[in-house]
């Protein structure tokens, strides 16, 4: 029999593009709880969290945990954020908290307001509100449109005033932790899953598996095949907190240089994700007369997502924090494909979970990222199995490449894992609410 402990895990936002708080459902379920993702559900979920099967039970036994299951907070059609799909939402919210007695519910922040104060107002007795803190959605606002903006002071205060609400906070990176003093605050690293580290590893190029021109025409049949020979993967959220202009200036810079630098393959970059940039991002790739440089975009399957890192060449994050506090989860993704990065150096906060060399290469601006994919594009040597790792440094054009070697390759594999990660740090907090939950 499951222990009965049920979790609610609530965002304010697409839960198919909401990786940590699948991973949290996933790490909870394994547990063996009963979760609730409740959110907008525009996007297809990975199918891990649907099917009852999904999951491995952590204490090894023979039980399968139960399915997620979903409540779509979004009227079918409704326009988003609009005051109106808002209130909807949160009427639902409100619903489905008092639908049964939870034994947690987590809600992702930002946006937590106005939900975690529903949650808080509205929960029975005896759940434990966690809010879980990616960023500070006061920056986030900031970085709207003029007409927006104005509110952004007011939001950090409503912000602030409804996490002191929640029982208990979560946090992706230490640096964010600290601005949240004097709350008592957990640091949840963002890790690869072991199920994405799996998928992505059996996708891996391999003279007996399927060759990734042979996948792109399988699952992306309606889209041009890229040209380039060298792939860099760019997955984006398209929100005013990535640069999306940087892949077009670097494009051009390759473009310009390609004749003087004469031993450079053709490459593509590949702009993955959704939202609002990126329909202006792909009308000005489409008009692009890159030469030797390709630029597309395309929506690739959550069950696909982790083969089409592993057949990449290389990652590109264009992340440039708000705050300068969070972490993207793509870095974790490209950690879990065994995949090289080119990432914005945008604070000290990324050497908390990305090292330039072991885990790729650093630039601060445009031309130190046309510097950077000279040396890493140089490096393709025909084979899709290779892997390549810097040996030290910024990103720069005397940049020296070694091919990963079996005890690197080692090291990749040691990484710690989301369950890893999430057992070490949370474990304890799940154990003592499972134990409080076993004697009502």
């Amino acid at each position: 029999m499951f222990p009965s402990v049920s979790a609610l895990i609530v965002v304010f936002g697409d839960l198919g593009r909401s990786p940590r708080m699948l991973n949290h459902a996933r790490a909870l379920r394994g547990r063996g709880w009963s979760v609730t993702l409740a959110g907008y559900n525009e996007t297809e979920l990975p199918p891990d969290l649907v099917s009852a099967a999904g999951t491995s039970r952590k204490d090894d036994s023979n039980l399968d945990p139960p399915a997620v299951r979903v409540v779509d907070l979004l009227t079918a059609g409704a326009a988003r954020p609009s005051s109106i799909s808002l209130s909807t939402a949160l009427l639902r919210l409100l619903t489905e908290l008092q639908r049964q007695t939870w034994t947690a519910v987590i809600v992702q922040n930002p946006p937590g307001f106005p939900a975690l104060a529903i949650c808080a107002l509205a929960t029975p007795p005896g759940a434990a509100i966690v809010l879980d803190w990616h960023n500070l959605g006061g920056t986030l606002l900031a970085l709207r449109p003029s007409s927006r903006r104005r509110w952004a002071p007011l939001y950090s205060w409503c912000e602030a005033q409804a996490a002191r609400f929640a029982d208990f906070h979560w946090a992706v990176s230490a640096v964010l932790s600290r601005t949240l003093k004097p709350r008592t605050v957990t640091v949840v690293y963002d890790r690869p899953a072991k199920a994405f580290c799996a998928a992505a590893a059996e996708a891996a190029p391999s003279a007996e598996g399927e060759n990734r021109l042979t996948w792109w025409r399988r699952v992306l049949p309606d889209r041009p095949m890229p040209e380039g020979k060298f792939w860099i993967a760019a997955p984006s959220s398209w929100g005013p907190d990535e640069d999306h202009g940087a892949m077009l200036r670097a494009a051009e810079c390759w473009k310009v240089n390609y004749q003087r630098w004469g031993d450079a393959p053709q490459i593509t970059i590949i702009a993955t994700g959704k939202g609002p940039g990126q329909a202006e991002f792909a009308r000005a790739a489409s008009a692009f007369d890159g030469g030797p440089v390709t630029l597309q975009t395309a929506w690739i399957p959550a069950k696909e997502y982790p083969a089409f890192l592993a057949h990449a060449d290389a990652g590109l994050c264009l992340h440039r924090s708000s705050s300068g506090l969070d972490l993207p989860m793509k870095l974790a993704d490209f950690r879990g494909a065994r995949l090289p990065a080119l990432v914005l150096d945008y604070g000290p906060v990324l050497a908390e979970t990305f090292q330039a060399g072991p885990d790729g290469w650093t630039f601060r601006n445009d031309k130190e990222l046309a510097q950077a994919l000279r040396p890493v594009a140089q490096s393709y040597g025909g084979s899709e199995a290779i892997r390549w790792s810097a040996t030290s440094g910024r990103a720069g054009p005397d940049r020296v490449l070694a091919a990963v070697t079996s005890s690197s390759s080692a090291e990749l594999a040691e990484h710690t894992t989301w369950e890893d990660e999430w057992e070490r740090q949370l474990g304890a907090w799940a154990e003592n609410l499972e134990a409080r939950a076993a004697c009502i």
